[in-house]
């Protein structure tokens, strides 16, 4: 613990690289959020008992100074408070862990125990097959209906899935246990870019917190990136007549969902669990994206 600051009811805003971070869009967003607001940090997990190393390395790099240092995984906790006091934010940006999955989690936990939590939320991002040239995906789903946030639209449902799971279902059960409200919001990337990070995915998320809180983040900044991100996607696309077929198709596989769904403002709960589940089906299996 660096501070313990004084805040009433807070929400959380977390992401976890790894499983649930595809081209790392989910941490990416938390971390543009935190940067935007000048969220302040406040506590960090030491890395040392929850990795193994030889799998989630350190790396190294030079600081200003020229001096080489070392970097190890990242679990830090952030904190922001409005000018009105209205709203209270605690950011999470973490590294799922190797190693004690359920002490870890309850370390997360016990930072935001002296709270008395709204809403816990943890982004994340999942391969998809959509096209780069148009708005991510967003889909959501949560463990209790009566979320203290503005999801007209949008059923809400404790999740169906069952199979391999990523650290941020271990959390989501952790805040069940504890009682604890919980949405999680999961931005769809195209499956077939290889590039990181995905800003555009990364702009999604954050414009759809922008518009549960009412945080009116600015985005021109992603915006900008995303557009730099896009067009480099799209050079390397053209090369190959194949891929840029392939894109085609899933640019009108996904207009044509969309005036569908026109009316809607998030896909239901239930659409959002069968799309992770699909995913991680797809991906247990070794199977490439359907294009369906």
């Amino acid at each position: 613990m660096i501070e313990r600051p004084a805040l009433l009811r807070p929400y959380w805003i977390g992401a976890f690289t790894g499983w649930a971070d595809a081209q790392e869009a989910a941490t990416e967003a938390v971390r543009y959020l935190v940067q935007q607001l000048g969220a302040k940090k406040f506590a960090e997990i030491d890395a040392e008992g929850f990795y193994d190393f030889t799998a989630v390395r350190p790396i190294a790099f030079f600081d200003d100074a020229g001096v080489r240092r070392i970097r190890w995984p990242v679990n830090s906790f952030y904190y922001w408070v409005s000018q009105s006091g209205e709203k209270e934010i605690v950011f999470f940006v973490g590294t799922e862990p190797s190693l004690q999955w359920r002490t870890y989690t309850g370390l997360l936990l016990s930072a935001v125990a002296p709270y008395r939590m709204r809403t816990m939320m943890t982004l994340g991002a999942l391969n998809d097959a959509l096209p780069h040239t148009r708005e991510a995906t967003v889909t959501g789903s949560a463990n209790r209906p009566d979320l203290d946030l503005p999801l007209e639209g949008m059923r809400v449902g404790p999740s169906r899935y069952a199979g391999p799971v990523g650290i941020s279902s271990v959390f989501l059960e952790g805040c069940t246990q504890a009682e604890l409200p919980h949405l999680s919001l999961w931005a769809h990337a195209p499956h077939y870019v290889q590039r990181s990070p995905n800003y555009t995915v990364a702009k999604a998320l954050v414009q759809r917190l922008n518009s549960l809180l009412g945080l009116q983040v600015p985005t021109q900044e992603l915006e900008a990136k995303s557009a730099e991100f896009e067009a480099e996607v799209t050079g390397q696309v053209s090369k190959s007549v194949d891929a840029s077929a392939y894109v085609k198709k899933l640019e009108r596989l996904y207009d044509d969902a969309v005036v569908q769904r026109r009316s809607q403002e998030l896909p239901s709960a239930e659409s959002a669990v069968r799309d992770v589940e699909e995913f991680l089906r797809r991906r247990e299996d070794g199977a490439p994206p359907s294009s369906n």
